[in-house]
């Protein structure tokens, strides 16, 4: 009597746990659909936002989008130049690598606040013209300090 009665609520939990997690899938649905819904609406207003805030400073989206676009092909271009150096230098362990090291380090750090500037443009609402004028600048130093490194490194 015991043993059915133990084989019975086993079967019964099993039957219990089989059923229970199909009844939740539909809630989940739900609640994934709504957060799809709620982070694309957020998405659009933040759009809207940036597209407003470009508007207002004078500068069109599509004349921030090309530029924005142009500078982090630049950006990502610099980057793998600093690994490529990265690399070599690791392989070639110097005493006066240290040297690049340390160079490499502060054009790192230089790249990466660029693209920090470039995207909280639309916040800051500085100057146009003075703005892609200054990133252009230093995109433009880092590139040539960066290939200036390359030159001295392979020699």
């Amino acid at each position: 009597m015991k043993r059915t009665t133990f084989i019975l609520a086993i079967i019964f939990f099993q039957f219990a746990g089989v059923i229970t997690p199909g009844c939740d899938s539909k809630v989940q649905d739900d609640n994934e659909t709504y957060e799809r819904i709620y982070f694309a609406k957020q998405d659009l207003e933040s759009l809207q936002s940036d597209s407003d805030t470009l508007s207002i400073s004078g500068v069109s989206v599509e004349k921030w989008e090309n530029f924005r676009n142009i500078s982090d092909k630049r950006i990502i271009g610099n980057e793998s130049l600093i690994d490529e150096l990265k690399t070599r230098i690791k392989k070639s362990g110097k005493r006066n690598d240290m040297i690049f090291e340390k160079r490499i380090y502060i054009l790192e750090q230089q790249n990466k606040n660029l693209r920090q500037r470039i995207s909280a443009y639309p916040e800051i609402q500085s100057d146009w013209d003075s703005f892609k004028q200054e990133i252009t600048s230093e995109l433009d130093q880092i590139s040539m300090e960066l290939k200036g490194l390359d030159v001295g490194e392979t020699r």
